[in-house]
């Protein structure tokens, strides 16, 4: 895990949105994901924990394993794996 930089980097934007304009950035992201009025459910940045650091690889998916073995297809599994600077989960709705 990288350090958080002093006013630079992706990280480090993303903490200063979610901490004093989180309804503006959560508005533009459910936009971008044809979501709007919906809502962010977020994994990192904790609300709650704030010692939590930030996910490598897809850890905060252990409770799916169809789509990690999906992944360990796709992404090589040597080397670092990626670090996230949020993770936010957009429940849907279950049409029966």
């Amino acid at each position: 895990m990288a350090k958080r930089g002093a006013g630079y980097g992706s990280e480090d934007h993303l903490i200063r949105y979610w901490t004093d304009q989180r309804a503006m950035m959560e508005g533009a992201i459910l936009n971008a994901v044809s979501r709007p009025g919906g809502k962010l459910e977020w994994v990192y940045p904790s609300a709650t924990d704030a010692a939590a650091q930030e996910p490598e690889g897809l850890a905060f998916l252990s409770d799916s394993p169809e789509v990690l073995a999906h992944w360990k297809q796709f992404w090589p599994q040597t080397g670092t794996q990626q670090c996230w600077d949020g993770v936010a989960w957009v429940p849907v709705e279950q049409r029966h």
